[in-house]
């Protein structure tokens, strides 16, 4: 974690990232919970 602040505005890209896979995640993470859903269903 600390490797990752080695300047400033390497910390805001890094937070921007985080986001952005976080977002990833979730969206990943809702298809497979619909996937799974379709298929108990079925």
């Amino acid at each position: 974690m600390e490797a990752m602040g080695r300047i400033g505005q390497d910390d805001e890209d890094v937070e921007e990232l985080e986001v952005e896979i976080c977002s990833f995640l979730a969206v990943v993470t809702s298809i497979e919970e619909e996937e799974m859903r379709e298929v108990y269903l079925s």
